[in-house]
């Protein structure tokens, strides 16, 4: 009986190291699973990483070449602006120097002329005519003074445009 009671509790024990071996077996291939398993998600991570910065690295690149095209389409305008200003001025000046030659030629002319008439009148002057001489001359020094004084605005406006 003590046999037998020997035999099961062997029977018992060998059934039970069965077990147990079973069990550590079953943790050593859970545990294989989980180093699988976490190096699998490792490996994901990185993927998903390196995908998102790939993304990233493309939306930066395309914000880049947006922002070069604004920065060249910018950079034309003012040059094209640029241009249309110069032009613009170079045909003032022309205008200008145009307008003021023929100014100084024309109040050159009438200064002459002005010159010549009083000369003129004063020589042909009698005690009658000495009044509206003098009335003429001072008109005439009237037109003199207004003549000076375009000449005088045509150099500040000229003064102006430079400074432009």
């Amino acid at each position: 009986e003590l046999w037998e009671e020997h035999q099961g509790v062997v029977v018992e024990c060998k059934s039970s190291l069965s077990a147990l071996q079973q069990i550590l077996d079953s943790k050593d291939k859970i545990a294989l699973q989980l180093r699988s398993l976490q190096q699998q998600q490792r490996e994901e991570d990185k993927q998903e990483f390196w995908s998102q910065m790939q993304l990233r690295h493309e939306q930066l690149q395309a914000k880049l070449a947006d922002t070069e095209r604004a920065l060249q389409t910018e950079q034309n305008t003012r040059i094209e602006e640029q241009q249309r200003y110069e032009t613009v001025l170079s045909r003032l000046g022309l205008a200008l120097e145009k307008a003021q030659a023929a100014w100084l030629r024309d109040s050159g002319k009438l200064s002459q002329e002005i010159h010549e008439a009083k000369r003129d009148f004063s020589i042909e002057m009698d005690g009658e005519t000495r009044g509206v001489a003098r009335r003429l001359a001072d008109g005439l020094e009237a037109q003199q003074k207004l003549a000076d004084e375009l000449e005088r605005k045509l150099a500040v406006a000229k003064t102006e445009l430079g400074s432009v």
